[in-house]
């Protein structure tokens, strides 16, 4: 089921989200473009394939890179609008204070994942520097892993902002109350 998570409110009104406004929308441009030209080229490859009868390899790997790209990209939109996928029946069943802890323990894990996933890619960029992609040698795959890492690190600024928001919702308290 896709839906807003109940138990992580995104903090839609905040100044915050107004700042991060603009980024947020470039991010969504820049995703979108990248799907837009893998399409293109896997059309290329199609037409290159079936009407001119030639192999064109570097479309796939094109295709394949952006691919990669624009879904590190959506991943950090879709936390961002907390409209990852979750599994929320048990969430439902327990009071508003042991459902904003549990938000916050979730959150404060992910940032954990996050943190080991980007300190992976920071090493992978530093070891592949000096590689090119075999189809599109004037793409080093360093610069792969850090789209990598710029996504992960995306993840964990909304994450972040869910947390504060989450903690800032509550008061501090975890009481699940109004204040």
């Amino acid at each position: 089921m896709l839906q807003n998570n109940p138990g992580r409110p995104a903090a839609n009104n905040s100044s915050l989200s107004r700042w991060l406004a603009w980024p947020r929308r470039m991010i969504e441009i820049a995703a979108t473009a990248m799907i837009v030209v893998m399409m293109l080229s896997t059309l290329a490859q199609v037409v290159f394939r079936y009407v001119f009868e030639l192999s064109v390899p570097w479309t796939e790997e094109l295709a394949r890179m952006l691919f990669v790209m624009a879904m590190l990209l959506a991943m950090g939109a879709a936390i961002r609008e907390n409209e990852n996928i979750i599994v929320d029946f048990m969430l439902r069943k327990l009071s508003p204070r042991s459902r904003c802890a549990l938000s916050v323990l979730f959150d404060i894990a992910v940032l954990a994942f996050l943190f080991i996933w980007g300190r992976g890619a920071l090493t992978l960029i530093s070891l592949n520097l000096g590689s090119t992609l075999v189809t599109l040698p004037f793409i080093s795959v360093g610069y792969l892993y850090a789209c990598e890492l710029f996504g992960v690190l995306l993840m964990a600024l909304y994450v972040g902002i869910d947390l504060v928001a989450n903690m800032l919702r509550y008061g501090g308290r975890l009481d699940g109350g109004t204040s």
